[in-house]
């Protein structure tokens, strides 16, 4: 069966009739029954809060368009029986027959039959609905053969609507644990070669109904499969229920990375991680961490015991003074190429460039001028710690992926009055400052 959603609540209304004889109540076991499934004329509830979504009304009524070799499960009491698609293939009107399995005045019915919830676990995606098979409904109350039944959504529904200008692979939704993290329930939803656009992409997440109470992470991943281009967390308690979808607000999907060659040993990104134009901020991170978070301290701080007497990793005991692949924000959000800028790339950037403070769309920050003439655009963005940002539009930190000692590493500082002319200050290694990477051809 073919479902392309286009409102939410998932009603089907079914009537059995026989060709030449009015089956009445009772019925018996092996009577061959025939039942005609319509889609029903209720009116379905709206989207909450919207009204439309990527040009399609969600007021409109289901499409339901039912296959040849569709199924039906139809049980009495305990006593289950198949009925096969007869008539009505590739119509919103189905009939199905089959034998009744028991005697009896009521019964119920599932579609699709053998259902199992594992295969939620990899979902395809359907423009504007969801794969074939995802959506269990049953029958909320017996039906009869005078009165016919209704079948009903059995699971959840997640919408995700999507904007940018990017080419994904797959969209991973898993609940948090108590942590606040990614746990072990999970749902992937596979969409090769999907591009975001302008306008918004609607993608639909079937899930099993139920409260998760310390919300969900969705991960927006490349289309090769291997880098995370996009994250974004919920991290209050949500109830997903069979009776509505729940659609998260339009969420622009970060851009296809970008450099531009200055004329020094690495090429420099265009705008920071977690930003979407030159003169965006982006986000925040500690040194040595991958994800954003809402205070910055060393009680928050990921390498260390909660204080700052004790760092459990890049420390005096293993010696490492460079981030490794896995605890470099750039390279696990962008990956291929993409990594933090060193000391060394930062000494260039700050001793063979001009620098001059200026403005970019009304944005304070530094344009940077290579050797060759090219340049970019490094915005002030201030910094993050226990409270609000500072302090932005006068000054911007941004890190290196060297440690100096165990407690800070070397950054580029941004004031308003002058330009930096070195990178040996360095930074609180717990403060959230913002990243610019730089794009190495000689990684392989």
């Amino acid at each position: 069966m073919k479902k392309y959603l286009l409102c939410v609540v998932i009603i089907i209304l079914f009537v059995a009739c026989d060709s030449t004889n009015d089956l009445g109540t009772p019925f018996t076991k092996g009577q061959e029954v025939t039942l005609t499934a319509v889609i029903g004329e209720q009116q379905p509830q709206m989207l909450p809060g919207m009204q439309r979504v990527s040009g399609v009304d969600a007021r409109e009524k289901i499409n339901l368009v039912w296959d040849n070799g569709d199924k039906i499960l139809v049980k009495v009491d305990d006593h289950p029986a198949e009925f096969t698609l007869s008539g009505g293939a590739g119509t919103g009107e189905g009939t199905f027959t089959g034998i009744m399995p028991a005697d009896g005045t009521s019964f119920h019915v599932e579609y699709p039959i053998n259902y199992s919830d594992v295969v939620l676990k990899v979902q395809q995606y359907v423009p504007n609905g969801f794969g074939k098979g995802l959506m269990k409904m049953i029958t909320k109350q017996a039906g009869t053969i005078d009165n016919g039944f209704t079948l009903s959504a059995d699971n959840a529904l997640l919408g995700l609507q999507l904007t940018g200008n990017r080419k994904i692979g797959k969209i991973v939704l898993s609940r948090n644990n108590s942590a606040g993290k990614v746990g072990d329930e999970s749902y992937t939803l596979l969409c090769p070669n999907v591009v975001l656009t302008a306008e918004p992409t609607l993608f639909y997440i079937v899930v099993l109904p139920g409260t998760w109470a310390n919300g969900f992470t969705v991960e927006v991943i490349a289309n090769d499969n291997s880098v995370v281009i996009d994250r974004f967390v919920k991290t209050s308690s949500i109830t997903f229920g069979t009776d509505n979808a729940i659609i998260m607000p339009e969420k622009n999907v970060q851009p296809e990375p970008e450099y531009v060659d200055l004329g020094l040993s690495v090429k420099w990104a265009t705008f920071n991680v977690g930003a979407t134009s030159p003169e965006d901020y982006g986000d925040y991170f500690a040194w040595g961490e991958t994800e954003t978070k809402d205070k910055y301290s060393w009680a928050t701080y990921k390498w260390c015991d909660g204080t700052s007497t004790n760092m459990t990793k890049y420390n005096t005991e293993d010696g490492k003074t460079i981030l490794e692949p896995a605890d470099d924000a750039a390279q696990v959000h962008w990956g291929g190429k993409w990594r933090m800028p060193s000391k060394e790339e930062v000494d260039e950037l700050t001793q063979q460039c001009n620098w001059i403070w200026t403005t970019h769309n009304n944005v304070n920050g530094y344009k940077v001028t290579g050797p060759n003439g090219n340049s970019i655009f490094l915005p002030a963005a201030g910094y993050k710690g226990s409270g609000p940002t500072y302090p932005a539009g006068e000054d911007g930190l941004y890190w290196t992926n060297t440690i100096e000692k165990r407690h800070y590493s070397y950054l580029i500082v941004l004031h308003d009055d002058a330009p930096p002319t070195q990178a040996g200050v360095h930074g609180t290694r717990c403060f959230g400052f913002t990243i610019r990477p730089v794009y190495d051809d000689r990684v392989k």
